[in-house]
């Protein structure tokens, strides 16, 4: 930053500019020479006496200090969660310093910037550099100076009441409307014309009532009158055009009484005056109906929210966005720059009546835009269980399935439908598990020469099952083999590939047999032959 030069400070008063141009030196904001002489002298103080400078300047003011300051966190996609945190947002919350609020503050800063086109405040800061507070400055007493170098700006504020301070950019906010870019140009300034000929019609309306609105005139008699003689007249006829007595007067020896001064009527006064209240709402951007006008049109009728709306987009959103990048540029670090917001929160100043609402928030719970329960907490209710959840209507289909019926899911489809819901798993496939079929080869039971009539038999049997290859061993026909579903549990927690383990469980039932025995006997009741049979029972 360039040093501060003081002495040429002081040099200043010989480098000026207007609108125009930008030279280096002090900038101007009012106009440098004006096309005609104003009807009265106009100060800030004699203006806030015309109704429509105070109509304008109050709406403005008061509309933008109604609308809250919210700060916000903006990720690489663009979508903005609120901060509460940041020093910002806490000021915004609360006091601006120690004596305003933020609507006291935002109205301060607002009049100076609607009436001069420039506000500053002074940023107060901790020990770790945080701003904890702004000071406003009245835009009357600060100059702005623009170094030789073009490179800096520098601030001196002069109130009447102290000495001079001076101070450099970074110790300022400073909100302008257009202008050469270092300054903003003072509506006040160059509307001195129009607000000056609004006093002087008032001026004189006021004079003509504060006479009776009487207009002067001339008493003429026909011979001369000596001093005392006229002296006589004038104080017995004064009442003619001055006072707010009315009474009779008698002329006699040819006195006649002639008007000259013009009436409101002739010099059309009233309608001087409802026209300088256009002119003067179109200094400062406001529908003169929005100042209680109501020459041209019906107020407040069946087109208010159009005037409304027109009011915001053209005459309020410019000065939202002034402070909003102001706000980013002064008041942010450069490192919260893009991912850091500073917002008015102006939809309460567009919000329609309460049937359009509740009409707007049911299209948009029905597309999937809102939950029913942002719809009920942007009209301050409670939330209702099942709210946070998304709708949308399901009833638009290509035209190529009209007059058809949708293809059902299959079971397996519909419980691993079921399955990805319960789990709140998505986009993996469990595969369907196949158990082939297994099947038991007929078993031929050998042939048994006892030699004793005694048989004891019991036939053991395993089955191993390792999927897919089955083996099987001293398999027996008849053998019934059960195999239960596998039971296929899927953990929820991060599933690339789901993989199945199966260990079925075989259960084999064997059939009953019975065992019968024929034995052969010789002529001495010997065995000869015995035989054995196996078979089922």
């Amino acid at each position: 930053m360039a040093m501060f030069n003081w002495r040429w400070w002081r040099s200043l008063s010989t480098s000026t500019t207007g609108a125009g141009s930008r030279p280096s030196g002090l900038q101007i904001t009012t106009p440098l020479s004006y096309s005609a002489s104003a009807a009265d002298t106009v100060t800030i103080d004699t203006a806030f006496q015309v109704s429509a400078v105070w109509a304008a300047t109050k709406l403005i003011a008061e509309t933008l200090a109604s609308m809250p300051v919210y700060v916000y966190n903006v990720d690489k996609n663009g979508i903005k969660t609120r901060n509460f945190d940041h020093p910002i947002a806490k000021l915004f919350s609360g006091k601006l310093n120690k004596w305003q609020t933020r609507i006291e503050f935002m109205e301060t800063m607002t009049m100076q910037l609607v009436l001069q086109g420039n506000c500053y405040a002074l940023k107060q800061v901790n020990g770790q550099g945080q701003i904890i507070g702004l000071m406003p400055f009245m835009s009357q007493d600060m100059e702005v100076a623009l170094t030789d170098d073009y490179g800096d700006i520098f601030y001196r504020y002069c109130p009447h009441s102290a000495g001079t301070k001076d101070y450099s950019q970074d110790q300022i906010l400073h909100v302008k409307c257009m202008g050469n870019g270092i300054v903003g140009l003072s509506p006040l300034g160059y509307a001195r014309n129009a607000i000056g000929l609004a006093q002087a019609g008032e001026k004189a309306e006021t004079k003509i009532y504060s006479n009776g609105a009487k207009p002067s005139g001339i008493l003429t008699i026909d011979k001369v009158l000596s001093d005392t003689q006229r002296a006589a007249v004038k104080s017995n006829f004064s009442e003619l055009e001055s006072g707010v007595t009315d009474r009779l007067f008698v002329l006699e020896a040819g006195m006649d009484y002639k008007q000259v001064s013009m009436t409101p009527a002739d010099i059309e006064l009233l309608a001087t005056r409802r026209f300088q209240i256009e002119d003067i709402a179109r200094f400062f951007g406001v529908p003169s109906v929005m100042i209680n006008d109501t020459s041209a049109s019906t107020v407040w009728g069946s087109g208010i929210q159009q005037i409304v709306e027109g009011f915001y987009k053209l005459g309020i959103r410019p000065y939202i966005e002034r402070y909003e990048e102001s706000f980013k540029q002064w008041l942010l670090d450069p490192e919260d720059r893009g991912r850091i917001e500073i917002e008015f929160q102006f939809q309460d100043f567009l919000r329609p009546d309460q049937a359009e609402r509740i009409k707007t928030y049911g299209e948009a719970v029905s597309k999937g835009i809102m939950t029913p329960n942002e719809a009920r907490a942007a009209e301050g209710w409670a939330k209702l269980d099942g709210g946070d959840q998304a709708f949308m209507q399901q009833q638009m289909i290509p035209l190529n399935m009209l007059g058809t019926t949708p293809q059902a899911k299959s079971d397996h489809e519909l419980k691993m439908a079921d399955a990805n819901k319960a789990t709140n798993i998505t986009n993996i496939h469990v595969p369907e598990i196949k158990i082939p079929e297994i099947v038991m080869p007929e078993i031929k039971m050998p042939e048994i020469t006892l030699g004793s009539p005694v048989l004891n038999f019991a036939p053991n049997m395993m089955v191993d099952y390792v999927p897919p290859d089955v083996k099987v061993t001293n398999e027996i026909a008849g053998a019934i083999v059960n195999v239960p579903a596998p039971i296929v549990n899927v953990a929820a927690a991060d599933v690339k590939a789901p993989i199945v383990n199966v260990t079925p469980e075989i259960n084999v039932n064997l059939p009953k047999r019975k065992t019968t025995t024929k034995v052969k006997y010789d002529a001495n009741d010997r065995i000869t032959e015995s035989t054995q049979l196996e078979e089922n029972a």
